[in-house]
């Protein structure tokens, strides 16, 4: 979708196709609590596939959604907005889909608050000690 960028002699892509849920990349990063999103549409049952190509798309899809939920098992929290009937390059229906964020998002909150009642973050050691 995107046309690669140049930076320090290397040619940087969209990691969506092999990082969809970069969470591995934010720890590395220090990070050590992880909130991830979940925007992810549920794949629809299919009876009959045409040619090879379907058959290749399909197992394709299959495949990212399993790369996903792995990922999205290392992360702290996960929101899970009700966005699947949405698809993803329609950007007249933002409006509906922040509502839909905000919505999970609030889903979550107790147990947030309950899970970083028990972590102390690196960046507040840094502030505070």
């Amino acid at each position: 979708m995107f046309p690669p960028v140049i930076l320090d002699k290397k040619i940087l892509v969209d990691g969506g196709i092999v990082d969809v849920v970069p969470i591995e990349a934010l720890q590395s990063l220090g990070a050590n609590f992880v909130i991830a999103v979940n925007v992810s549409q549920t794949i629809k049952k299919r009876a009959e596939f045409n040619n090879a190509v379907e058959i290749f798309f399909r197992s394709d899809s299959i495949t990212s959604a399993e790369l996903r939920k792995l990922q999205l098992s290392f992360a702290d929290i996960i929101i899970t907005p009700k966005v699947g009937r949405f698809h993803w390059s329609d950007f007249s229906k933002h409006e509906q889909c922040i509502r839909e964020g905000e919505i999970a998002a609030q889903d979550v909150i107790s147990e947030l608050k309950q899970k970083l009642k028990k972590i102390q973050p690196k960046w507040w050691r840094t502030l505070f000690y």
